[in-house]
């Protein structure tokens, strides 16, 4: 039988395994709202939201920590429809690389 720890690292490494499609997921959207697709705000929303979740439920202080940073970003152009500043766009992608950056740190240690 497995134990619960086992559980919990089997499914934290599910997790970092599927962190790379979350995030191209996100660098389409934020292609797409650098193109001026409004609605890719609350998608980017969604998307990061989703991440804090996750990362936070399993551990992943440091990976919840910088999309919580990007939902804080894209938080008002998503609940009022307008399209994501394109200054705030680039810093989404700075946060969307820091969880590149430290998904490859958690693989790299476990």
């Amino acid at each position: 039988m497995t134990s619960y720890s086992e559980k919990l690292l089997q499914i934290r490494k599910k997790f970092l395994a599927g962190l790379d499609d979350r995030i191209e997921t996100i660098e389409t959207l934020l292609q797409q709202a650098t193109a001026g697709a409004a609605a890719t705000g609350k998608e980017l929303h969604l998307a990061f939201h989703d991440t804090v979740g996750n990362a936070a439920m399993l551990g992943f202080d440091d990976i919840a920590e910088e999309a919580r940073a990007a939902v804080n970003l894209v938080e008002g152009p998503a609940n009022s429809g307008e399209p994501v500043p394109l200054d705030r766009l680039a810093a989404l992608e700075t946060h969307a690389a820091s969880i590149r950056q430290l998904k490859t740190i958690h693989e790299s240690a476990s």
